[in-house]
């Protein structure tokens, strides 16, 4: 007898629990925040480290 509703067996259904809840603003505030700064700290991160090359080089030709 087919009921014509596919079946996943052992399936799971998953869901937020009410205190995992309260992580989706500070989420959703940090992803915006990453949307708006990410190419400026990428940016910030490659001068940093640019940067400290140039300062490794030149201990090492001291």
């Amino acid at each position: 007898m087919d009921s014509g509703t596919p079946k996943c067996p052992h399936g799971w259904n998953y869901s937020l629990t009410p205190l995992g809840r309260t992580l989706q603003a500070p989420i959703a505030m940090l992803t915006e925040w990453a949307q708006t700064y990410g190419e400026a700290l990428v940016d910030f991160q490659e001068s940093a480290a640019a940067n400290h090359r140039h300062q490794v080089r030149a201990a090492h030709t001291l």
